[in-house]
């Protein structure tokens, strides 16, 4: 019990992830680019620090290197005041 509550005050990342695929093609084939659209918040208690947002057109819904690593970058660079 202890243990959850000395997490629940400590800094984590909460995401999601989201595949938008396009409308299909007239051939019945699916229309692509689609897009994948990730989002991170950096949460503290009940307290969200920041919130960011990364959308990427993708050729299918495996190839999320990209947006993986453009919403680590923003997760690094977020800045936390020293107090």
């Amino acid at each position: 019990m202890l243990l959850s509550v000395v997490r629940y005050f400590g800094w984590r990342v909460e995401s999601q992830l989201a595949f938008r695929p396009t409308l299909k093609a007239e051939n019945g084939h699916p229309a692509f680019p689609a897009h994948i659209h990730a989002s991170a918040s950096l949460r503290w208690a009940w307290f969200v620090k920041d919130t960011l947002d990364v959308d990427r057109e993708v050729w299918d819904q495996y190839d999320v290197n990209s947006v993986a690593f453009a919403i680590a970058a923003r997760i690094a660079g977020v800045q936390f005041d020293k107090q």
